[in-house]
């Protein structure tokens, strides 16, 4: 999706290390709290909410975590081609 090359780290800590050196050099844009999203599932039903919002739900939700994900990749990398061409 990101078309991002994976990179396999050994264990947590290791993963949680690199992570935060890449932050603090400015490299990546994912802050070092992130990584229990990173390393885990994190399933949530939305019924509740469903219910809550009613016929209302589909104009509040509309994207999926999947597009939500590509588009995050999509900004960074517009953005970056517009600060590359700027300078």
């Amino acid at each position: 999706m990101a078309h991002a090359r994976l990179r396999r780290v050994p264990g947590t800590l290791a993963f949680r290390t690199v992570l935060n050196v890449m932050w603090k050099a400015g490299i990546s844009a994912i802050p070092p709290e992130a990584w229990p999203y990173m390393t885990g599932e994190y399933i949530m039903s939305t019924e509740r909410l469903q219910k809550f919002l009613g016929p209302a739900y589909n104009d509040v939700i509309r994207y999926t975590i999947a597009d939500a994900y590509a588009d995050s990749f999509h900004n960074s990398q517009a953005e970056s081609a517009r600060t590359s061409a700027a300078g």
